[in-house]
């Protein structure tokens, strides 16, 4: 996976893009679907998405409608994320290759705007492995240290 972490003034904008071994429809209906997401994101949910223009997340009593800003299918969704717009756009490289871009782009008031970044950063390698059939466990030790990554480097931006 190639990640790329712009830090701006106003936002940081984290780009990950990841070639994945699989056919493109297999990794839009991760993305579109409930079924889907409860596979790699099991606290959101798209059941009637495009009606209600908006997907659900729900974890610990929580409830939030993720606003759905574009769907051009089967190639973009974006939607908000809080304060945040995560974006996915998909690209078939053959049959069974397709290119994931994932974008989020979030103010620097976003709220544990690192913890985030390094979610949705393990959050791309567990869909990943779950598009090309592979186990994923969540290594807490791994989301250190991409936390402590990202922390490097958004203040390091600051002093500039």
């Amino acid at each position: 996976m190639k990640v790329s972490l712009d830090c701006q003034t106003t936002k940081t904008i984290l780009q990950i893009e990841a070639v994945i071994k699989a056919p493109k429809q297999v990794c839009w209906e991760l993305l579109t679907t409930t079924q889907g997401y409860h596979k790699w994101f099991p606290e959101i949910s798209a059941d009637d998405f495009k009606e209600k223009e908006a997907l659900l997340f729900d974890a610990n009593g929580i409830q939030e409608d993720l606003p759905l800003f574009q769907l051009e299918e089967p190639y973009t969704l974006s939607y908000g994320w809080a304060e945040a717009t995560v974006t996915f756009t998909l690209r078939e490289l053959a049959a069974d290759l397709t290119v994931l871009t994932f974008v989020e782009d979030a103010p620097v008031t976003f709220p544990d705007l690192v913890r985030d970044l390094a979610g949705w950063t393990l959050q791309m390698h567990h869909l990943r492995a779950v598009a090309e059939k592979r186990p994923y466990t969540f290594d807490a030790e791994r989301f250190k240290m991409i936390e402590a990554d990202y922390k490097e480097r958004l203040l390091a931006s600051t002093k500039v």
